[in-house]
């Protein structure tokens, strides 16, 4: 009978029959695999000419094994470096044993070739952890060695759901990588291909007998369905059968995916107003408030369901109780309509902070600790600094007088300090809002929590909206890690027209066929715009100024979302899409990373536990639309848990300013939802019903 076997020089393979009954050899697993080493036993041997007298020598097996054949590496291994190893073996006896320890067969080689002391034998018929003796005879002695049967390695695509992702950018898809042998692990590479075109690989490392997921990154350059075909390699090149190495994956690329694993914000804030402390005081009633119309106003403000409100605290009210009940009155609105809340110092007293501050702490501790109010949470001190002259060293000893007066008082713990309050134009004093921010970060990062920045632009002007929120990021992202603290905007709000056809009107101005700007569309739109941009670049939160009409000071305004109490607090195109946010957005949520760009088209992401989500997004081109259009804007969102049900929200669908009825939504196979919005309108995807 011919040998069998690669690198078998010469000699017959005798197969003896043994007395017991012959059995049928298993049939192997399906896949590769590979070899583990069992043991191996030395002899000495005669010396060569050039061999050291006490030369010893050793034999070591391994056995891997597939569904076409076992090959059994044999390697003589020599005692000192001075020993030549033996190049041929007269002979080699294999004595191979079933699992359960019986004796099933025996196969001889007679002269087998062994180059540098090394040698390869293939069987055929050898099952899964038989196990081997071998016996190896050079020159006048032999060697043994025993050697376990081990499949190769295996590698194996689990099932391949389909998967979406965002056009033309850097995306990861999910895959699983099995080894099916289940004797060793290996690595393996991961290659996508479209069509025949690389676009993407990974590298894992796959333990035997066990799924790994590994994320591949992939671009597909168009939306649409595509079809990624996935090979696998062993990197070890020890698997042989590699008919089982590829699958297909389909993959939907979207205008945008959402990229749950980026976090740009841990702990949302969220969303609200500034709500004037004034309201119930009698400086108020000259804009038509009234203890019979507070109600009302209370009511919508509560419905709001602000996240987030900002309330000064101006020291003129320490002398008139009239205005401190109203502070107080107007912090137990907020209370009650669930908004954590910031207690801003609205300015002054620097010539004497330890003064100041003790009596300002004197409030907090009555509002928190007497009162029980303890959605304070965040104080502020001064209003806008940097519009004043006030320098740098007295900005810090306020805080740090407070910082003192609250720890006294066992409150630091419960009231954080953000810090800020800047707007862009260079201080009296000739300092940038970077040089604050710089001085904030290096002198004051033991005490301040968050920065806070206010924004306002001209509705004709979004660049400036858009400059505002990019220009601050930097300037943060900029410092030492270590500095660098949560963003929020503590006031922003669009301006209008102040002069029209030679008349003025008070701020913010009107547009430009007169309307107060306020009960515009093209106002909320904005300011939509606005929030959505913000959580794009991480903002922990945002306030709009302000939340209704109520008297300041003696001069007049009305930014509010809530419009003038004689109109009968008419809730305002603004104050619905501060709702739309509200509404679908909670506090403590993730503000997530989104892939993609689609011209114009802009979304957030918004996570929260047990896989609850929403997106919200419109299309910038809205900005300018008085009048409702023509123009439905098409999005598609990956990333989405596939085959789930969204709820659907629409903010100003057909002009109104209002919020149609919700419908319902659902993500397909591979987590992506389509959407159609008019032009002048913003969506929210949600979860929350």
């Amino acid at each position: 009978m011919a040998a069998q076997g690669g690198n078998v020089a010469s000699g017959a393979h005798v197969r003896h029959r043994h007395t017991l009954a012959r059995l049928a050899s298993p049939r192997l697993l399906a896949g590769a695999a590979f070899v583990v080493l069992l043991g191996s036993v030395s002899a000495a041997l005669a010396p060569t000419a050039r061999a050291a007298p006490a030369c010893r020598f050793s034999l070591r097996a391994a056995a891997l094994s597939d569904s076409a054949r076992t090959d059994i590496a044999l390697t003589i291994l020599a005692s000192a470096p001075g020993c030549r190893t033996p190049t041929v073996l007269r002979s080699l006896r294999i004595r191979i044993y079933s699992r359960a320890g019986r004796l099933r067969d025996l196969r001889v080689f007679r002269t087998v070739r062994a180059p540098g002391g090394r040698a390869t034998v293939t069987l055929k018929g050898l099952a899964r952890h038989e196990r081997l003796r071998l016996t190896v005879l050079v020159g006048r002695r032999s060697l043994a060695a025993r050697a376990l049967v081990r499949l190769r390695p295996d590698l194996v695509f689990g099932a391949t759901t389909p998967a979406s992702v965002a056009a033309a950018t850097p995306s990861t898809v999910d895959v699983i990588v099995a080894e099916a042998g289940g004797d060793f692990g290996t690595t393996a590479r991961v290659v996508a291909f479209l069509g025949t075109t690389p676009i993407g690989a990974a590298t894992v490392r796959v333990p035997a007998g066990r799924r790994v997921r590994v994320g591949v990154n992939v671009t597909i350059p168009t939306a649409g369905q595509s079809t990624v075909v996935l090979r696998v390699a062993d990197t070890t090149n020890r698997e042989r059968v590699t008919t089982n190495n590829e699958a297909d994956l389909i993959v939907e690329a979207a205008d945008f995916a959402l990229q749950p694993a980026q976090v740009l914000v841990p702990s949302l804030a969220g969303y609200g107003a500034q709500l004037d402390q004034n309201v119930y005081a009698a400086i108020s009633r000259e804009v038509g408030v009234t203890d019979q119309n507070l109600p009302d106003m209370e009511a919508k403000v509560v419905a709001l369901q602000p996240q987030f409100v900002r309330i000064f605290f101006n020291g003129n009210a320490f002398a008139d109780p009239d205005l401190m009940q109203s502070f107080v009155r107007t912090v137990q609105l907020a209370q009650r309509a669930g908004a954590v809340v910031n207690v801003t110092w609205a300015g002054g007293g620097e010539s004497d902070p330890t003064g100041t501050m003790a009596k300002f702490a004197g409030v907090l501790v009555d509002l928190v600790q007497k009162r029980r109010l303890t959605n304070v949470r965040w104080v502020t001190v001064e209003n806008e600094p940097n519009r004043t002259r006030i320098t740098l060293t007295q900005y810090e000893a306020l805080y740090r007088a407070l910082d003192s007066d609250l720890t006294a008082a066992g409150l630091r713990n419960e009231i954080r300090f953000m810090g800020g309050d800047l707007v862009e134009a260079k201080s009296p004093l000739g300092q940038t809002q970077a040089d604050w921010l710089s001085y904030l970060a290096t002198h004051m990062g033991d005490l301040l929590d968050a920065y806070s920045i206010h924004v306002f632009w001209d509705y004709w002007d979004t660049a400036k909206l858009v400059r505002r929120l990019m220009e601050v990021r930097q300037i943060v992202d900029a410092l030492p890690a270590d500095e660098r603290r949560p963003l929020y905007v503590s006031e922003f709000s669009a301006r209008g027209i102040r002069s029209l056809n030679g008349t003025s009107y008070p701020e913010p101005g009107v547009y430009a066929d007169g309307t107060p700007l306020p009960d515009t569309t093209i106002n909320a739109f904005q300011h939509g715009w606005f929030d959505v941009l913000a959580a794009r670049l991480g903002y922990a939160g945002t306030v709009k100024w302000d939340g209704y009409v109520a008297k300041y000071d003696r001069g007049t305004q009305d930014y509010s979302l809530i419009g003038p109490p004689g109109q009968g607090w008419p809730l305002r195109p603004v104050y619905n899409l501060t709702r739309l946010f509200t509404l679908t957005t909670k506090p403590g949520w993730k503000v997530v990373g989104v892939a993609g760009s689609a011209g114009t088209k802009l979304v957030a992401g918004y996570t929260g536990p047990k896989r609850q989500m929403t997106v919200i997004g419109l299309d910038t081109s809205g900005a300018s639309l008085a009048a409702p259009s023509q123009t439905v804007v098409s999005y598609s969102v990956g990333g989405l848990p596939p085959d789930s049900s969204f709820q659907l929200d629409v903010w100003n669908p057909d002009g109104s300013g209002a919020v149609a009825a919700p419908t319902p939504a659902r993500s397909d196979a591979a987590g992506l939802v389509q959407i159609t919005a008019p032009l002048q309108s913003v969506f929210a995807l949600t979860t929350l019903g």
